[in-house]
């Protein structure tokens, strides 16, 4: 193999063109909503699951992409969000979240996945009609880069070590019993 190529980043490159413009095509010419598109997406994730890890499981390398594939890839999403990107990656998030889960078979025995993804589109139509709705969360930008600098990080919340037995008795307080989670 590597006659033919430099080193394993440019055949990583080289498998993440070929499945973000496979994906690219699974969901050209969906209906642009939210239920339509994750379907198709979960079509695709999940008759490709090692694409799908490739895709989504480490960072992506733009620069080695066709120009233009990105966008390509993300504008059935973006439309469905009525052109809002930051709407159009959360939901992007929450359908790979979805496959993920559902790949590593962590939904309880018997839970209707349809209908996981419906609510999932309720939740979506709802945000689409209400703009402004805020985040709880403080404005933040995310960045790629690693930072040089050894300065220590932004004060935070004061971290208290607990015990494992403090843990299991909060968790057992908090957490409903696991009947209650798997709907039995």
């Amino acid at each position: 193999v590597y006659k033919h190529v430099p080193d394993k980043a440019s055949i990583v490159d080289a498998l993440t063109r070929v499945g973000l413009a496979e994906l690219a095509d699974a969901l050209q010419g969906e209906p642009t909503t939210f239920v339509a598109l994750a379907g198709a997406y979960r079509r695709w994730a999940l008759s490709h699951p090692h694409m799908h890890g490739l895709l989504n499981n480490r960072p992506l390398n733009r620069s080695q992409l066709p120009v233009g594939l990105e966008d390509r890839a993300a504008a059935p999403l973006v439309a469905a969000c009525d052109g809002d990107r930051d709407l159009a990656r959360a939901a992007w998030a929450t359908i790979k979240g979805l496959v993920d889960l559902e790949l590593a078979n962590r939904f309880p025995p018997g839970v209707d996945l349809e209908a996981v993804y419906a609510a999932a589109g309720r939740a979506y139509a709802r945000a689409s009609a209400d703009p402004t709705e805020t985040s709880p969360w403080p404005s933040t930008t995310y960045s790629t880069e690693r930072s040089s600098s050894s300065s220590p990080p932004p004060p935070g919340p004061e971290i208290v070590p607990i015990t494992g037995a403090e843990l299991v008795d909060e968790t057992q307080r908090s957490c409903p019993p696991p009947s209650r989670l798997s709907g039995g």
